[in-house]
């Protein structure tokens, strides 16, 4: 199976979290799942990302090598 990689776009440094890809393309990617950067921003403050209505499809086609940059 074939992972992506998911990395803090404003830290450009890679989140402990990853997804294995299934092969159903409508399938939800992570689904009330809240992912917190353990990183800070520039103004010193850490974020909180949640992947709302987001497809496996939709995943792989904004991925660049395997890295998605959320």
């Amino acid at each position: 199976m074939q992972e992506i990689l998911l990395f803090d776009k404003c830290a450009r440094k890679i989140l402990p979290v990853s997804y294995e890809i299934t092969g159903d393309g409508n399938a939800p990617v992570l689904p009330n799942v809240i992912i917190k950067s353990p990183y800070k921003t520039k103004d010193g403050r850490k974020r909180v990302i949640t992947l709302k209505k987001f497809t496996e499809q939709m995943l792989i086609e904004r991925a660049v090598d395997g890295k998605y940059y959320v």
